[in-house]
């Protein structure tokens, strides 16, 4: 990879990621990356990629995940 290509990357990474309405969103439950049925996490990420929240983890942990098992176990 060539610096130019590393550089261009970088800047990609740097820019804010769209979301279907291509802007960015007011809150955290408008955001696409937005996860209410997460124990310990409210976004997919571990930093907010908008800047829209300093923390994106829960100050309570949920009583259980909430997530698609299809055979009931985990």
């Amino acid at each position: 990879m060539g610096y130019y290509h590393e550089l261009k990357l970088m800047k990609l990474m740097k820019e804010y990621p769209m979301n279907s309405a291509h802007e960015i969103p007011k809150g955290c439950r408008g955001c696409m990356y937005y996860q209410p049925d997460w124990k310990y996490r409210k976004c997919t990420w571990t930093k907010c990629c908008y800047g829209i929240c300093d923390n994106v983890f829960r100050k309570q942990p949920l009583k259980k995940d909430k997530t698609n098992i299809v055979d009931g176990k985990r």
